[in-house]
Formats: structure tokens, C-alpha cells, sequence
């Protein structure tokens, strides 16, 4: 959604109408606001007053009164309302109606995407550098087009995008899904859906375009967690904190200057890595255990965890992929492919064709058409790792994360209530996963849940052969409700080979729903931001 631009020539800030009941809360990498000009004018909001640090990168906007700045750009707004331009040091962020935003980074200084909860309209432009000077002093780096997206929103997932529309999401706790080393969130897809009865369902994307290093990409999901664990002011006295964790701050802003303290609360977070995912996912729960953050985290989910790589028959043939001429690299990546695959997954893709089953967790029109959607998009979506991408990624993700998490696993013991739910997939080829499944459950405190997914491959671990929200359920309690499912379907669970894991289609037709009707506005809803 946001605008393509030369990193070099342009920033791009986010700016928004706001009234004097808005609080607004933002992540900057340094931690520094800058001036910027709009138009043939310029805004300057350094020392006025109305800035106060509060915690690490973070900025608060007391906005007082109603048009305490003005905007002056030519551009067409009611005079009640408030323009406001920030500009990041390095880097550039946009402010999205609610919770949602997926933005590529592009500038030398990492940085997560940003999310500022609260229900105002969300202006995109551009900015121009002050100066030549400003503009030139922006170094040449290594590309970075990391995203963090709600994949149902993205779908036009009905459900959630009247959830996001009505505010029921930020009743939720959060869920974000750290991916493999392909950088997507289609392994999981299935399980959205279900997950989004428990979770307001996040996930990180990372294009092939992308050469972030490990570090940079933990400290962007740190921040991006930062960002959007505390919602708005709105939000922090609305009645839908049940979820929410409170805290007294006494560094609020003008409302908490005035009666002393101001209340802020924070919504749960669970994580879920997936291969590479589960090992940033580790990482990242331990820095924000160990670290002083404002992230509320209450559990973690490892599914094939890749700190066993370096034990891997990946390691072991991957690398040498990397190298082939290139004109022999593509056959080589089909060589690696049925690492990746099992013995189930087509049969059960063919099973779906004939209108012979749906996976358990695909039990409605609304569903199937989502899940029609997502494939139709995947000839789109399903990246092509060429042989930079994959050497980076072998080396500078896998191999290095590895490494850095051989000796950290055992640190969580120091966390004694800390609650971890760990999956693998029984037929993984491309990971010993079983056995590192039984390793970290050993290093990790008792609390831990291990699940292995019958027959399933690497890929397909998230595939139909798992609930996956039937097990945070029965992992985590406090997510259980009346009547909820803490295990697969008995008809689901049953089945043997390609039908375990299937269940009969829910309303018994012998062909599956109408591809014409996947965009039916009763089982389809654009999102829209704005």
C-alpha cells in the first residue's frame, strides 16, 4: 500500500487527521524527530514543547487542544483538524487507520513497520529532503522489504475484516507468525481461519528482494511488537480490556501529568515460528523476557524450530545447491524438493479437487472461499529463491541463527512459568524435527506441550493433518472457552493416511463451491484502511 520510491530521493511519512482526544503513539529507529517541509512549507516540531520521550524509540504526541499545529501546505482540510508529518531518521513508516500495516523497508537502518492504533483517517505522500545535503547523506545499503501484514485482512476474509471494522480485533490477543526461510505465510494458511476465533492473527513477510541480517530482523520484529502491544488512549478506556494487561506509567502525557498517573495496557502476545521462524521466534521471546520492553508476552509456539540445521540434511545439500553453475541451479533446487514434501499432501490437494473432504478447519462457505482465493493468488505469491537469496539466507539466517541459539535455549529455564507449545511434522525430511522437538522441550521449563503432526512433511506440518488453535487452546487455558475444541475433530482425527486430518464437506455437495462465487460479497469483504 505504500507509494514505490527511491529511498535516496524521498521519505515517506505518515500524517493523519486527528482531533484533541487522539493520542498517538509512534517507533522511531534513533528516537529522533526531524524537521520536514510539505509542499513550499515547512513544519518544524523540534522543542516545541509538545514531544516527551517516554521509553527507548518510542515518541509521544500530547496534542492539547485543537489546532495547536496547523497545516499550511495548500492541501485541502477543516480547519479543526490537526496535519501532522514526522519524518524518520533513516527510514520511513506510515500511520494505518487501527492496527494494520504492511510497509517495505528500504533504507540502511533497519526498521519494523509501524502501527499506530487509532480510528483516524491515514494520509500517504512524500516528502523531500530538506537539503541536498539530507538527501546525500542516506548511504547505499543492502535492500531491505520486510512486512508485517494480517494475511485474512489481505484475503478479504469477511469475518476479520468486520471484526477490524467494528474494533472486536483489539479485544483479542495478538498473534504474530515469524515464517520459514521462503519468507511467506503460506504454510500456515489453513489454520488462519480457526485462529482468528482466538487471535488477532498477524504475520511477518520477507520478499527475495530482502537482504536483512538475523540482527536486523530480531530488532524489527522487537519493534514492531512494541508498536502495536500498547493500543491507544482510545482503546486504553474503552470497556474491551479484558485482555489486556495494566500497568501504571508515570510518564504519561498531559492527561497522566494532570492526575498523576496514567494507566497503560497492554494487549497479550504469543509467537509462532515456523523452521527459521522458530528460531527468530526463540530469540526474540527471550530478548523480550530478559529485556525491558513493553510487550506482553504470554507464550510461545515452535513448529520444526531449525536450531537443529546444523544436524540437517538441509545443511547438508543446500549449500552446495547455492553453488551449482546457473545454469544447473534450477534443477538443483528441484533436487531439494522433496526434502520439503510428504507422501500425503498431493493426495489430500486431490481429494479437495474432487469434493471428497476439506480440511477440519475449513468448515464453511466463507472459508473455502478463502482458501480458494489464497491459491489463486499463489502462482503470485510463491517466491522463486535464486541463488543469492538462498546463499544469504543458508548463511546469514540459518547458519548464523543456529549457531546463536545452540547454547541460549537453555535460558528460559530461568523463566519457570513461561509456556511454550512445540510441533513437528513425524515425516520433516528437511529438519530432524522430532528429535529436536524432544531436545528443546528438555531445555525449556516443564510447562511445554509437544505435539507431533502425524505423516505430515515439512511443509505441511501447518497443512489439514493439525488444528493448530485446538493446541494453543489446550497449551495456553486462558484461551479456552465454553465449548471450544482443545484437540482435532474425532471425524478429522480418525481418518488414516491422506484422510486423516480431512473431514466430509460441510454441506455434503459432490462438487466444491463455485470459484465465480469466491469474491461474493457474502463470503468476501475488501479491506479498506481508509
Amino acid at each position: 500500500v505504500a507509494p514505490c520510491i527511491n529511498p535516496c530521493q524521498n521519505w515517506i511519512v505518515g500524517s493523519a487527521l486527528l482531533d484533541s482526544k487522539t493520542w498517538w503513539q509512534t517507533t522511531s529507529f534513533s528516537g529522533k524527530l526531524l524537521s520536514c517541509r510539505v509542499g513550499r512549507h515547512s513544519e518544524y516540531f523540534l522543542d516545541s514543547g509538545l514531544i516527551e520521550v517516554r521509553a527507548p524509540r518510542v515518541l509521544v504526541l500530547d496534542l492539547i487542544r485543537t489546532g495547536e499545529i496547523m497545516a499550511r501546505s495548500g492541501l485541502i482540510f477543516s480547519m479543526r483538524c490537526v496535519f501532522l508529518a514526522i519524518l524518520f531518521h533513516f527510514g520511513y513508516g506510515f500511520i494505518c487507520r487501527k492496527t494494520l500495516a504492511f510497509v517495505p523497508l528500504q533504507t540502511s537502518a533497519y526498521q519494523s513497520s509501524r502501527v499506530v492504533e487509532t480510528r483516524c483517517t491515514s494520509l500517504f505522500m512524500t516528502i523531500e529532503p530538506k537539503t541536498t545535503e539530507d538527501a546525500s547523506a542516506i548511504p547505499p545499503s543492502r535492500p531491505h522489504d520486510v512486512e508485517f501484514i494480517s494475511p485474512l485482512l489481505k484475503y478479504g476474509y469477511k469475518p476479520a475484516v468486520d471484526a477490524w471494522e467494528s474494533g472486536e480485533d483489539v479485544k483479542k490477543p495478538i498473534l504474530l507468525y515469524l515464517p520459514g526461510f521462503d519468507g511467506t505465510f503460506l504454510s500456515p494458511f489453513l489454520q488462519f481461519p480457526e485462529l482468528h476465533t482466538i487471535f488477532d492473527v498477524r504475520c511477518m513477510t520477507i520478499s527475495t528482494k530482502d537482504r536483512s541480517t538475523y540482527e536486523e530482523l530480531k530488532v524489527g520484529v522487537v519493534q514492531y511488537l512494541e508498536s502495536i502491544s500498547v493500543p491507544s488512549a482510545q482503546n486504553v478506556t474503552s470497556d474491551n480490556a479484558e485482555n489486556e494487561k495494566t500497568e501504571d506509567s508515570g510518564r504519561g502525557g498531559w492527561i497522566g501529568r494532570l492526575f498523576g498517573k496514567e494507566k497503560v495496557k497492554r494487549r497479550p502476545v504469543y509467537l509462532a515460528g515456523e523452521s527459521f521462524g522458530g528460531i527468530l521466534a526463540s530469540d526474540v521471546a527471550l530478548t523480550i523476557l530478559k529485556g525491558n520492553t513493553n510487550i506482553d508476552l504470554q507464550g510461545l509456539c515452535l513448529i520444526n524450530a531449525a536450531t537443529c540445521y546444523d544436524r540437517s540434511r538441509l545443511a547438508a545439500e543446500a549449500p552446495r545447491v547455492a553453488e551449482y553453475p546457473s545454469w544447473l541451479y534450477t534443477a538443483g533446487l528441484l533436487r531439494l524438493l522433496p526434502l520439503f514434501t510428504d507422501e500425503y499432501s498431493a493426495s489430500q490437494l486431490l481429494r479437495i479437487l474432487k469434493a471428497e473432504g476439506l480440511p477440519s478447519v475449513i468448515d464453511d462457505e466463507t472459508r473455502e472461499a478463502y482458501m480458494g482465493r489464497v491459491a489463486f493468488s499463489l502462482p503470485f505469491v510463491i517466491p522463486y529463491i535464486d541463488q543469492g537469496v538462498l546463499q544469504w539466507r543458508l548463511t546469514e539466517w540459518l547458519s548464523y541463527g543456529c549457531n546463536y541459539m545452540l547454547s541460549r535455549l537453555s535460558e528460559f529455564k530461568q523463566f519457570k512459568d513461561f509456556r511454550t507449545l512445540i510441533v513437528a511434522g513425524e515425516k520433516d525430511a528437511t529438519l530432524p524435527s522430532i528429535d529436536e522437538c524432544e531436545r528443546i522441550a528438555s531445555l525449556l521449563p516443564r510447562r511445554s506441550t509437544l505435539h507431533i503432526v502425524e505423516g505430515a512433511g515439512h511443509a505441511s506440518t501447518c497443512g489439514a493433518r493439525v488444528d493448530l488453535a485446538a493446541l494453543f487452546r489446550l497449551t495456553f487455558s486462558e484461551l479456552k472457552k465454553r465449548k471450544s475444541r482443545t484437540a482435532m475433530k474425532e471425524e478429522a482425527a480418525a481418518g488414516t493416511g491422506a484422510a486423516f486430518g480431512m473431514v466430509p464437506r460441510y454441506d455434503n455437495a459432490t462438487i466444491g463451491l463455485n470459484p465465480l462465487k469466491y469474491w461474493n460479497k457474502s463470503y468476501f469483504k475488501r479491506f479498506d484502511p481508509n
